[in-house]
């Protein structure tokens, strides 16, 4: 009789290890994808659109997992609300999870009233997946104008397009789509490749992938999500001539902004400003500091950098 007790609680013992070591569980505690470092000669963001799939984003995200490499998925509203489980995956493996409209329209034909909809509850979608605000939308065809650009940026959204189209979504090859991809890459530029994993030939560009990654990678690109690649502001430098004492150590220097700037003061803490539109505003910064603080020497051997209040320009 006690050898039948104890044989029924090694077996019990033994279920509850397997249930607690099964496949799910596992899955669960899998860490995100390395960031990609080996930058050489540049950046490639991998930017899928239209999902996510019910079939094809499974795959995809196995494949990526595969060549540790991160992507940047713009989803549609209606398929982020069908599948928001997919949308977690992807902020667990480490990939950017951004806006691109509720259900494709053409987003400069509609009225004011539907591309708010198109992007408002596309951004409530991703919110309720992930816990998560996006930053980024892409517009359906890549049509836009000014007025879909305001609508946006009162929603916090950052319209991001592309640089190298695949065409993937025609009945293409996925030779082709591999060639048409590296192909596009230019040296210390943005690569922005599009591609899509809910359209019809998805399963064509989800087999292409390896290949892209692997040739990009060769020439000497790394992989890295939209938001690693997307300069906040871009530097001006007219043909000015800059006079300074001897012993002075400050320039001043103008960026265009089309988002917050950061600037580090003499304690080490950061001051912000995030115009709603891109305005002129004028950085003094110190010589062999960094404006933001990621680089350049410790806060404590600056001096202090100070932003000056936006300034409207005529440009």
């Amino acid at each position: 009789m006690l050898r039948r007790c104890l044989s029924a609680l090694v077996a019990t013992i033994l279920l509850i290890t397997a249930l607690t070591l099964s496949p799910a569980t596992a899955a669960a505690a899998i860490r995100p994808i390395p960031p990609d470092l080996a930058c050489r000669h540049g950046k490639v963001a991998l930017t899928f659109d239209d999902g996510p799939h019910k079939t094809n984003t499974p795959r995809l995200l196995k494949v990526l997992r595969k060549q540790r490499a991160q992507a940047t998925f713009f989803v549609t509203g209606q398929n982020a609300q069908r599948h928001p489980a997919l949308l977690r995956q992807m902020v667990r493996d480490g990939h950017a999870v951004e806006v691109h409209s509720w259900d494709h329209p053409d987003l400069t034909s509609r009225p004011n009233r539907s591309v708010k909809r198109q992007l408002h509850l596309t951004k409530q979608a991703i919110r309720r997946a992930i816990r998560q605000s996006p930053t980024f939308y892409r517009p359906p065809y890549g049509a836009t104008d000014k007025r879909v650009r305001k609508i946006a940026r009162r929603y916090g959204l950052r319209e991001v397009l592309w640089t190298v189209d695949t065409d993937d979504w025609r009945n293409r090859s996925t030779k082709q789509i591999t060639r048409s991809a590296l192909a596009g890459l230019r040296r210390h530029r943005e690569n922005n490749i599009l591609m899509h994993d809910a359209v019809g030939n998805s399963p064509r560009t989800i087999k292409a992938v390896p290949a892209i990654v692997k040739g990009a990678r060769k020439k000497g690109y790394c992989v890295v999500p939209l938001e690693q690649m997307m300069a906040l502001g871009t530097v001006s430098a007219g043909p000015q001539t800059f006079t300074e004492d001897a012993d002075s150590a400050v320039v001043r220097v103008t960026f265009r902004l089309d988002g917050p700037v950061s600037a580090m003061g003499r304690s080490g803490s950061t001051a912000r400003t995030a115009p709603q539109s891109p305005e002129s505003t004028t950085v003094r910064c110190i010589i062999g500091c960094s404006c933001g603080g990621e680089t350049g020497r410790p806060p404590s051997r600056c001096a202090s950098s100070e932003i000056q209040p936006p300034i409207s320009t005529s440009s």
